[in-house]
């Protein structure tokens, strides 16, 4: 679906993201599908599940956190 250089740097730098990032960490779209079911569907298809062009990252924020926090 996707060109493999697109999913291979997008790998790379989501690799890059989360090292740089202190837990926890909330990965969302398409690698937090692949980070999930790559393993099971690699050994049922022969084939790894389809990765990602984008890098999508949730963030918990406090309701109550000031600029001072």
């Amino acid at each position: 679906m996707y060109p493999e250089f697109e999913t291979k740097t997008s790998y790379k730098y989501l690799k890059l993201v989360i090292s740089a990032l202190e837990e926890p960490i909330c990965i969302l779209g398409g690698w937090a599908v692949f980070l999930h079911v790559n393993k099971n569907f690699q050994n049922a298809q022969g084939r790894p599940y389809i990765g990602s062009r984008d890098i999508d990252l949730g963030f918990h924020l406090d309701k109550d956190a000031t600029g001072e926090n």
